[in-house]
């Protein structure tokens, strides 16, 4: 017989490519992952893994039982929320994840609800680009994703994730006071071919999102890489473009509007619950996960 917590590990491996990352996912030590892996294997009487480089990689049997893992697993979870909502209680585990300004602007409040109304649900929040938090929903490994994208670069969604639309968040443009565009209310992408830019780390989706947008302007995307706010503008003298909702203002920073709106959005691998509990229309945003029912946050 297969026991679940053997094919969670086997699937973890699979999701995260080591089981170093496995073990941090299920919360575990690397020697109790190897361990489970290790006895599964002795239940199918196969490999399942292999040596690969300084790490391990899933054998074709291992390949195949990971892909039925996941099918198996989230039946396993499916009928444990069907049986809590049978219950009408709200418990277990709920794994949330959000880009930089969900995880400061909507999550906080959303989460403090949630604990207030659900003294038994278990809740883990982390921060995660976009595309790495959708990767986790279709693997099982978070139960909701905020995530952010714009009208003209979309997240593309693989198959198994569905998506609510949260808000739509104009896009700003954050300059020094003493900025020669500092006195306008919008502005034109065009007119900053000159500008000396503020953006994100190289391999962030908003530092993509920039370079992208810039050159569909004909305009050179170089500049430097801060992680810091919309006050770098005013330390640094550069232009940086950032969220409404993520607004940072002061006596030195001027924020203006540019053309183009960002989205959130809510993934999960199943939203009809979110859905038919006002998640996506409701008009308080920042709480856009407060009433999550199923396999999202009851188990």
């Amino acid at each position: 017989m297969l026991h679940l917590e053997r094919l969670q590990a086997l699937h973890a491996v699979s999701t995260f490519g080591s089981v170093t990352g496995a073990a941090e996912a299920l919360r575990l030590t690397p020697s109790a992952v190897s361990q489970q892996l290790g006895k599964l294997q002795r239940d199918v009487g196969q490999r399942l893994i292999e040596p690969y480089g300084r790490g391990v990689r899933l054998t074709p049997a291992g390949t195949l039982l990971a892909e039925r893992a996941h099918t198996i697993l989230s039946e396993v979870e499916n009928a444990e929320s069907e049986l809590d909502r049978h219950r009408n209680h709200v418990i277990g585990d709920l794994e949330i994840a959000g880009f930089a300004t969900a995880a400061r602007a909507i999550l906080p409040q959303t989460v403090s609800r949630l604990r207030k109304q659900h003294h038994q649900l278990k809740l883990r929040v982390s921060e995660r680009q976009p595309d790495e938090a959708t990767h986790l929903v279709v693997a099982g490994h978070l139960d909701i994703a905020l995530v952010n994208d714009w009208m003209n670069a979309p997240l593309v969604l693989p198959d198994g994730v569905q998506r609510v639309l949260i808000m739509n968040d104009p896009v700003d443009l954050a300059v020094p006071a003493d900025h020669p565009l500092a006195g306008r209310a919008s502005v034109e992408l065009t007119e900053l071919s000159a500008e000396h830019w503020i953006t994100w780390p190289y391999g962030a989706i908003c530092h993509e999102w920039l370079t992208q947008t810039l050159r569909q302007h004909g305009l050179n995307p170089g500049g430097d890489s801060y992680g810091g706010g919309a006050s770098d503008a005013a330390r640094h003298g550069g232009c940086r473009t950032g969220y409404r909702r993520d607004a940072e203002t002061g006596p030195r920073v001027h924020r203006r509007r540019v053309n183009y709106h960002a989205r959130a959005s809510l993934l999960a691998s199943d939203l009809r619950h979110l859905q038919d509990s006002g998640v996506g229309t409701t008009g308080h945003r920042g709480d856009c996960v407060s009433h999550a029912r199923g396999r999202t946050a009851a188990r």
